[in-house]
Protein backbone atom coordinates (compact mmCIF):
# COMPACT_ATOMS: atom_id res chain seq x y z
CA UNK A 1 0.00 0.00 0.00
CA UNK A 2 2.65 2.70 0.70
CA UNK A 3 4.81 1.68 -2.34
CA UNK A 4 1.61 2.20 -4.58
CA UNK A 5 1.05 5.28 -2.35
CA UNK A 6 4.31 6.23 -3.68
CA UNK A 7 3.72 5.83 -6.93
CA UNK A 8 -0.04 7.76 -7.33
CA UNK A 9 2.16 10.84 -5.66
CA UNK A 10 5.48 10.53 -8.25
CA UNK A 11 3.07 10.44 -11.18
CA UNK A 12 0.56 13.49 -10.11
CA UNK A 13 3.85 15.33 -8.88
CA UNK A 14 4.99 14.79 -13.23
CA UNK A 15 1.59 15.27 -13.89
CA UNK A 16 1.27 18.18 -12.51
CA UNK A 17 4.98 19.38 -14.20
CA UNK A 18 3.20 18.36 -17.56
CA UNK A 19 -0.02 20.40 -17.28
CA UNK A 20 1.98 23.55 -16.08
CA UNK A 21 4.88 23.35 -18.69
CA UNK A 22 2.60 22.60 -21.44
CA UNK A 23 -0.49 24.91 -19.98
CA UNK A 24 2.08 28.25 -19.82
CA UNK A 25 1.73 30.61 -22.85
CA UNK A 26 5.45 31.18 -23.16
CA UNK A 27 5.38 27.12 -23.48
CA UNK A 28 2.62 27.53 -26.49
CA UNK A 29 3.70 30.24 -28.22
CA UNK A 30 7.44 28.51 -28.50
CA UNK A 31 6.20 25.42 -29.82
CA UNK A 32 3.75 27.30 -32.20
CA UNK A 33 6.92 28.98 -33.94
CA UNK A 34 8.39 25.84 -34.21
CA UNK A 35 6.33 23.71 -35.82
CA UNK A 36 4.25 21.83 -33.41
CA UNK A 37 0.84 22.70 -34.50
CA UNK A 38 1.98 21.50 -38.14
CA UNK A 39 2.58 18.27 -36.95
CA UNK A 40 -0.43 17.68 -34.60
CA UNK A 41 -2.58 18.85 -37.89
CA UNK A 42 -1.10 15.49 -39.48
CA UNK A 43 0.57 17.67 -42.50
CA UNK A 44 4.35 17.00 -41.34
CA UNK A 45 4.58 13.50 -40.19
CA UNK A 46 8.11 12.95 -41.40
CA UNK A 47 10.61 11.78 -38.73
CA UNK A 48 12.85 14.36 -39.55
CA UNK A 49 10.25 16.56 -38.85
CA UNK A 50 9.34 15.25 -35.65
CA UNK A 51 12.90 15.07 -34.30
CA UNK A 52 13.42 18.68 -35.04
CA UNK A 53 9.62 19.23 -33.24
CA UNK A 54 11.09 17.52 -30.23
CA UNK A 55 14.45 19.45 -30.22
CA UNK A 56 12.43 22.45 -30.55
CA UNK A 57 10.52 21.28 -27.54
CA UNK A 58 13.29 20.71 -25.31
CA UNK A 59 14.56 24.69 -26.18
CA UNK A 60 11.59 25.95 -25.65
CA UNK A 61 11.38 23.88 -22.13
CA UNK A 62 14.65 25.58 -21.23
CA UNK A 63 12.71 28.85 -22.44
CA UNK A 64 10.04 28.08 -19.76
CA UNK A 65 12.71 27.68 -17.16
CA UNK A 66 14.68 30.27 -17.32
CA UNK A 67 11.39 32.91 -17.04
CA UNK A 68 9.95 31.32 -15.01
CA UNK A 69 13.39 29.87 -12.61
CA UNK A 70 12.12 31.50 -9.26
CA UNK A 71 8.75 29.68 -9.73
CA UNK A 72 10.12 26.73 -10.25
CA UNK A 73 12.58 26.41 -7.69
CA UNK A 74 9.42 27.31 -5.32
CA UNK A 75 7.64 24.35 -6.62
CA UNK A 76 10.24 22.00 -6.71
CA UNK A 77 10.90 23.24 -2.93
CA UNK A 78 7.55 22.27 -2.06
CA UNK A 79 7.68 18.70 -4.14
CA UNK A 80 10.63 18.09 -2.29
CA UNK A 81 9.10 19.18 1.48
CA UNK A 82 6.18 16.95 0.59
CA UNK A 83 8.33 14.28 -0.51
CA UNK A 84 10.21 14.57 2.58
CA UNK A 85 7.38 14.29 5.28
CA UNK A 86 5.66 11.47 3.05
CA UNK A 87 9.17 9.33 3.46
CA UNK A 88 9.25 10.31 7.49
CA UNK A 89 6.11 9.24 7.91
CA UNK A 90 6.40 5.89 5.97
CA UNK A 91 9.60 5.59 8.52
CA UNK A 92 8.01 6.55 11.71
CA UNK A 93 4.94 3.54 10.20
CA UNK A 94 7.90 1.15 9.56
CA UNK A 95 9.59 2.05 13.00
CA UNK A 96 6.04 1.40 15.25
CA UNK A 97 5.27 -1.77 13.50
CA UNK A 98 9.10 -2.84 14.11
CA UNK A 99 8.63 -2.07 17.70
CA UNK A 100 4.86 -3.04 17.98
CA UNK A 101 6.71 -6.96 16.64
CA UNK A 102 9.70 -6.38 18.90
CA UNK A 103 7.08 -6.35 22.04
CA UNK A 104 5.21 -8.90 21.44
CA UNK A 105 7.95 -11.58 20.68
CA UNK A 106 8.10 -11.66 24.09
CA UNK A 107 4.46 -12.21 25.20
CA UNK A 108 3.99 -14.83 22.60
CA UNK A 109 7.45 -16.67 23.13
CA UNK A 110 8.20 -16.12 27.00
CA UNK A 111 7.52 -18.98 29.25
CA UNK A 112 4.66 -18.96 32.11
CA UNK A 113 5.28 -21.07 34.90
CA UNK A 114 1.52 -21.85 36.35
CA UNK A 115 1.56 -24.29 39.52
CA UNK A 116 -1.14 -25.78 42.04
CA UNK A 117 -2.07 -29.02 42.79
CA UNK A 118 -2.30 -30.92 45.01
CA UNK A 119 -0.25 -33.25 42.91
CA UNK A 120 -0.54 -36.70 43.26
CA UNK A 121 1.90 -39.12 43.32
CA UNK A 122 0.52 -42.67 41.79
CA UNK A 123 1.33 -46.37 42.35
CA UNK A 124 1.42 -48.93 39.68
CA UNK A 125 -2.27 -49.48 39.18
CA UNK A 126 -2.61 -45.73 38.78
CA UNK A 127 -4.13 -45.24 42.20
CA UNK A 128 -2.90 -42.15 44.20
CA UNK A 129 -0.59 -42.42 47.07
CA UNK A 130 -2.76 -41.80 50.31
CA UNK A 131 -2.80 -38.91 52.18
CA UNK A 132 0.18 -37.23 50.27
CA UNK A 133 0.08 -33.91 48.02
CA UNK A 134 2.89 -31.94 46.81
CA UNK A 135 3.02 -28.22 44.76
CA UNK A 136 3.08 -29.15 40.85
CA UNK A 137 4.10 -26.66 38.45
CA UNK A 138 4.83 -26.82 34.34
CA UNK A 139 5.42 -24.25 31.47
CA UNK A 140 2.84 -23.39 29.52
CA UNK A 141 4.64 -21.10 27.36
CA UNK A 142 7.09 -21.79 24.61
CA UNK A 143 10.68 -21.02 26.25
CA UNK A 144 12.20 -22.62 28.91
CA UNK A 145 12.13 -20.68 32.31
CA UNK A 146 13.81 -20.57 35.97
CA UNK A 147 11.30 -21.65 38.72
CA UNK A 148 13.78 -19.28 41.56
CA UNK A 149 11.45 -19.68 44.74
CA UNK A 150 8.52 -21.30 46.00
CA UNK A 151 6.18 -19.71 48.50
CA UNK A 152 3.47 -21.67 49.46
CA UNK A 153 1.12 -22.81 52.11
CA UNK A 154 -2.35 -23.71 53.78
CA UNK A 155 -5.07 -20.95 55.62
CA UNK A 156 -8.11 -21.59 57.35
CA UNK A 157 -10.99 -19.87 55.18
CA UNK A 158 -12.36 -17.24 57.98
CA UNK A 159 -8.54 -16.17 58.11
CA UNK A 160 -7.65 -16.06 53.98
CA UNK A 161 -8.63 -12.52 53.08
CA UNK A 162 -10.19 -14.24 49.45
CA UNK A 163 -10.54 -10.43 47.76
CA UNK A 164 -6.76 -9.61 47.98
CA UNK A 165 -3.99 -11.03 45.20
CA UNK A 166 -2.24 -13.83 46.96
CA UNK A 167 1.10 -11.70 45.94
CA UNK A 168 -0.31 -8.94 48.30
CA UNK A 169 -0.54 -11.22 51.01
CA UNK A 170 2.86 -12.31 51.05
CA UNK A 171 4.98 -9.08 50.33
CA UNK A 172 2.72 -7.58 53.52
CA UNK A 173 2.75 -10.09 55.23
CA UNK A 174 -0.88 -10.46 55.79
CA UNK A 175 -1.28 -14.16 56.75
CA UNK A 176 -1.46 -15.70 59.85
CA UNK A 177 2.24 -16.58 61.47
CA UNK A 178 3.53 -19.94 60.18
CA UNK A 179 1.21 -20.20 57.69
CA UNK A 180 3.86 -19.77 54.64
CA UNK A 181 6.45 -22.33 53.77
CA UNK A 182 9.41 -21.14 51.29
CA UNK A 183 11.74 -22.87 49.15
CA UNK A 184 14.57 -22.02 46.94
CA UNK A 185 15.13 -23.53 43.48
CA UNK A 186 17.54 -23.31 40.59
CA UNK A 187 15.42 -25.53 38.09
CA UNK A 188 15.02 -25.46 34.64
CA UNK A 189 11.62 -26.09 33.02
CA UNK A 190 11.25 -26.70 29.53
CA UNK A 191 8.05 -26.00 27.64
CA UNK A 192 4.99 -28.13 27.37
CA UNK A 193 4.68 -31.58 29.14
CA UNK A 194 2.70 -32.37 31.97
CA UNK A 195 3.08 -30.68 35.14
CA UNK A 196 5.70 -32.60 37.75
CA UNK A 197 5.96 -32.55 41.73
CA UNK A 198 7.92 -29.85 43.13
CA UNK A 199 10.22 -32.03 45.88
CA UNK A 200 10.41 -31.01 49.14
CA UNK A 201 7.10 -29.28 48.83
CA UNK A 202 4.74 -32.76 50.16
CA UNK A 203 2.03 -32.30 52.81
CA UNK A 204 -0.53 -34.41 53.99
CA UNK A 205 -3.86 -33.96 52.41
CA UNK A 206 -6.03 -34.94 55.29
CA UNK A 207 -4.94 -32.26 57.78
CA UNK A 208 -5.45 -29.75 55.29
CA UNK A 209 -9.05 -30.62 54.37
CA UNK A 210 -11.54 -27.34 53.60
CA UNK A 211 -8.19 -25.20 53.88
CA UNK A 212 -7.08 -22.81 51.36
CA UNK A 213 -4.26 -23.73 49.51
CA UNK A 214 -2.05 -20.97 48.32
CA UNK A 215 1.28 -20.37 46.76
CA UNK A 216 3.48 -17.77 44.71
CA UNK A 217 6.14 -19.37 41.88
CA UNK A 218 9.15 -16.78 40.93
CA UNK A 219 10.69 -17.74 38.06
CA UNK A 220 13.07 -15.75 34.87
CA UNK A 221 12.07 -15.84 31.52
CA UNK A 222 14.58 -15.34 28.31
CA UNK A 223 13.57 -12.28 27.74
CA UNK A 224 14.54 -10.06 30.08
CA UNK A 225 16.41 -9.98 33.72
CA UNK A 226 13.43 -9.42 35.67
CA UNK A 227 11.40 -12.19 38.01
CA UNK A 228 8.44 -13.34 36.80
CA UNK A 229 5.82 -14.98 39.35
CA UNK A 230 2.32 -16.28 39.11
CA UNK A 231 0.04 -17.27 42.31
CA UNK A 232 -2.75 -20.21 43.07
CA UNK A 233 -5.54 -19.90 45.82
CA UNK A 234 -7.77 -23.07 45.82
CA UNK A 235 -9.55 -24.64 48.55
CA UNK A 236 -9.21 -28.69 49.10
CA UNK A 237 -11.82 -30.67 49.21
CA UNK A 238 -12.61 -33.90 51.26
CA UNK A 239 -11.67 -35.73 48.26
CA UNK A 240 -7.99 -34.54 48.38
CA UNK A 241 -9.19 -32.52 44.82
CA UNK A 242 -8.52 -28.77 44.97
CA UNK A 243 -11.07 -26.29 43.19
CA UNK A 244 -10.75 -22.84 42.71
CA UNK A 245 -11.44 -19.77 44.28
CA UNK A 246 -12.74 -16.44 42.72
CA UNK A 247 -9.10 -14.82 40.48
CA UNK A 248 -7.23 -18.04 41.44
CA UNK A 249 -4.76 -17.67 38.37
CA UNK A 250 -5.31 -13.96 37.68
CA UNK A 251 -2.19 -13.07 39.59
CA UNK A 252 1.06 -12.88 37.64
CA UNK A 253 3.57 -10.63 36.02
Amino acid sequence: MRRLRAWIFALLAIGLAVWAVAGSQRFRDCMDAGGLRTVLDGSQLSSEHLAAVLGAGRDCLGDFLNANGTAVIAVFAVVLALSTVLLWGSTRNAAYAARAAAERIPRVERAYIVGGGPGRLRDQQGVPVPDKGWVSVGNYGRTPAVLTRIEWGFCDELEFPTNRPVSQLLDRNLLPAGTVNSLQKDDVYRPGGNPSLIEGTDFHLAENVEKIFFGRLTYRILFDDQEHFSTFKLKIGPNGQSSGLPGCYSDWT
